[in-house]
């Protein structure tokens, strides 16, 4: 692959080591400027009143938040530091080669580069549901001043749909990667956000403001993370 302009020559295994590089800084960039323009929004519903006080209700957060962030960190890191080459460590981790076999080379590209482009359509989505959020965001907690619980667009068929999204980028890392590793950090995520919306609804089930309407609002829609499923 010859890249013209910049003078450079790249294998075709290098090329789709980019594409995939370059899909998660681009995700990682749109993500953290629409959670910046989320959390000055929020100053406008006050300060957190209502925090977790025991300790699995604080630690659970940055749990799920290093395994969902540390391996799209590593593997960047490490395959733009390698000269856009998986070394023989992450090689190690990777899917067999009988799936590459069986795919081919054109046929795993395909898929490692129509998942990394899914990545970068998933911000929009992130977008939609910070969109509908807005004053109430937080990672965990219940603000000074509720104005009401959400339940447009993405909260009218999921209750945590913040969580859903997080889930099914997991799941993109899977092909992406081409690696065992993120189908260890998909189950173990979703395990983190099942205690944690458990922790955060007791939270707001107890809130003498918002209480009554989210218990309405569980009813209405049944499903925290999963349409239909769960």
């Amino acid at each position: 692959m010859y890249i013209a302009g910049l003078n450079l020559q790249l294998s075709h295994n290098q090329g789709v080591e980019g594409i995939v590089v370059a899909s998660v800084c681009a995700t990682q960039v749109i993500v953290a400027g629409h959670v910046r323009s989320i959390i000055k929004a929020g100053k406008k519903a006050g300060n957190m009143k209502t925090m977790p006080t025991s300790l699995l209700g604080r630690l659970i957060t940055p749990f799920h938040a290093s395994v969902q962030m540390i391996p799209p960190l590593v593997y960047v890191a490490t395959v733009a530091y390698n000269n856009l080459q998986q070394p023989a460590w992450m090689e190690d981790v990777a899917f067999p080669m009988e799936a590459d076999l069986a795919l081919g080379v054109g046929g795993k590209a395909m898929i490692r580069t129509l998942a990394s482009l899914a990545l970068v359509l998933w911000t929009r989505y992130n977008r939609v549901v910070l969109d509908h959020l807005g004053d109430e965001w937080h990672y965990i907690g219940i603000r000074e001043k509720p104005k009401k619980i959400v339940n447009t667009g993405p909260y009218a068929y999921v209750r945590h749909p913040l969580y859903s999204g997080v889930l099914f980028q997991q799941l993109l890392y899977i092909p992406m990667f081409w690696s065992y590793v993120p189908c260890v950090c998909l189950p173990l995520v979703f395990g983190a956000f099942v205690v944690k919306t458990s922790i955060e609804e007791k939270l707001i089930d107890e809130d003498p403001i918002a209480g009554n309407a989210y218990l309405e609002y569980k009813k209405q829609v049944p499903y925290k993370l999963i349409p239909y499923v769960y």
